[in-house]
């Protein structure tokens, strides 16, 4: 009887560690560094690296690695959910680093292979074998692609090998000065013309560049921004608010306390949010002061229990972002 329990134990488990490594750290995003041995391999012959979390993956776009303990359960047990077993409990602090932290991949509810609810919960913030059904949702993410930079957001100390190598190959040799005169001496003016024209269409393309890149590292932000907010990490979502703040929806003039305890306050009544922006809408406006003004639309689901309905939103938003990427405003535009 054990052993079928056992069993179907594996079962759900192998279903849910495909949809880990397949649905949110895919193979187009994520390289697969280390894999876990199977329920039939284990039970033919137990190998010692199966006492690994997981999985180890490595970010296609950051370089960054960390390890994935992936578990599934299908209901809580006294308002909290079995996540380590003792022996993983501590070999997992010999294993997590700063570097290469281990997550938990938390499913829970619906079925292995489709869970109802998601948490990925940082290894450090579990301190014994079981979490609180309360700290879950406040891990809780997206049943999709894990975002690079939501890894980046929740480890910001994380070391990244710098793969960058200078070039020395000039240092200490000594270089050929042309003679300035004499190449001035054959330039007429349709030469001079002809410079003058190649330096302003290049000086065009690249403001036209930089803009290009603060648009993108701007929508970046804004995604990041709301997978935190999704997921409860409060902590997190403060590092993307300047203690210049201004206008916050309907706070005026707010202190950036102020702005912290509001948000508190409404992931405490509603833990449960899904956003989803419309990227077609997505328009960055820069100031003359270097401010970004930035508008869009997005769905927005809410509720605040778990087996409670969502309620849907269409919201149009304008927010404000300062020269250092940091949220001076954000304000719901009225249709």
């Amino acid at each position: 009887m054990n052993n079928n329990k056992d069993l179907d134990s594996f079962t759900k488990g192998k279903a849910f560690e495909d949809y880990v490594e397949h649905v949110l750290f895919p193979e187009s995003n994520y390289e697969l560094l280390h894999k876990t041995n199977s329920y039939d391999q284990n039970n033919k012959r137990y190998v010692g690296d199966s006492r690994k979390p997981d999985f180890r993956f490595k970010c296609k776009l950051t370089g960054r690695e960390f390890h994935v303990e992936a578990k599934y359960r299908t209901n809580s047990y006294k308002e909290s959910y079995d996540v380590l077993s003792p022996t993983q409990l501590q070999y997992f602090q010999d294993v997590h680093t700063i570097n290469i932290p281990i997550f938990i991949s938390l499913g829970y509810g619906g079925t292995a292979n489709q869970p109802e609810y998601i948490s990925l919960i940082p290894y450090q913030k579990v301190k014994e074998q079981f979490v609180s059904i309360e700290d879950a949702l406040k891990y809780q993410i997206k049943k999709e692609n894990v975002e690079s930079s939501f890894i980046t957001a929740l480890f910001p100390n994380q070391e990244i090998k710098n793969e960058y190598v200078e070039d020395d190959s000039i240092e200490g040799k000594t270089l050929n000065s042309p003679n300035i005169q004499s190449k001035y001496e054959w330039m007429n003016f349709r030469n001079i013309g002809i410079a003058a024209t190649f330096v302003l269409l290049a000086l065009l393309f690249i403001n036209s560049a930089l803009f290009t890149s603060d648009e993108s590292e701007i929508q970046e932000r804004v995604s990041t921004y709301y997978q935190l907010l999704d997921s409860n990490q409060v902590n997190e979502v403060s590092n993307f608010i300047s203690p210049n703040i201004h206008s916050w929806y309907n706070l005026k003039n707010p202190t950036f306390t102020e702005v912290k305890a509001d948000i508190n306050r409404y992931r405490d009544k509603y833990p449960f949010t899904i956003t989803k922006v419309n990227w077609k809408t997505f328009k960055v406006v820069e100031k003359e002061n270097g401010d970004f003004y930035t508008s869009y639309s997005m769905e927005y689901k809410v509720k605040s229990k778990m087996n409670a309905p969502y309620k849907t939103y269409d919201l149009d938003i304008l927010t404000i972002w300062d020269k250092q990427m940091k949220l001076i405003g954000a304000n719901e535009v009225k249709r």
